[in-house]
């Protein structure tokens, strides 16, 4: 039984022609820029590296790494596309259409994209947001140990009761 190519999505395709951006940038060619990747752990032809910028080659999670190491760039630089301002729509996997901004700052951590399916459904369950914080590492978050996270688990629940009181769903 033949095997289905997996198509490349949005964000893959924003990937793709941002590596080929990048390279050029820098002024290298595909040999130049894996010669720069033989240097890594995860070393790439220069026909491969042709490949992925023509989109017959998906990136893996481990080929963005290594690229972006390789050119120099962080990761997120490779995974948004260049837009002349943070108000410009961008369509990314996943997400859909969103505020080039907005994407930034979610691949930054700092906070979710406001997509139009979270817009229709307000979050019943409190650890649902709470679960946006603490998905981060505590040294991001300043928290130390396991009980100021329950800390936080437990403020968030009185917060989302106070709500519920307020909008006079309990």
């Amino acid at each position: 039984m033949a095997t289905r190519r997996v198509e490349i999505g949005p964000t893959g395709d924003t990937v793709r022609r941002n590596i080929a951006r990048t390279r050029q940038d820098q002024r290298l060619t595909l040999r130049q820029l894996a010669d720069l990747l033989a240097e890594t752990d995860r070393p790439m032809s220069y026909t491969t590296l042709s490949q992925i910028e023509n989109g017959a080659r998906r990136v893996d999670v481990d080929d963005l790494m290594s690229l972006a190491v390789a050119l120099n760039v962080s990761p997120i630089v490779l995974l948004t596309d260049r837009t002349k301002s943070g108000s410009e729509t961008v369509t990314a996997t996943g997400l859909g259409d969103v505020e080039a901004r907005d994407l930034w700052d979610w691949l930054r951590a700092e906070r979710f994209p406001i997509t139009k399916r979270l817009a229709e459904s307000p979050v019943a369950d409190p650890d649902a947001d709470l679960g946006w914080i603490l998905g981060r590492p505590n040294w991001v978050n300043g928290i130390a140990d396991q009980a100021q996270i329950d800390e936080i688990r437990n403020l968030s629940h009185q917060l989302q009761r106070i709500v519920r009181r307020f909008d006079g769903d309990d």
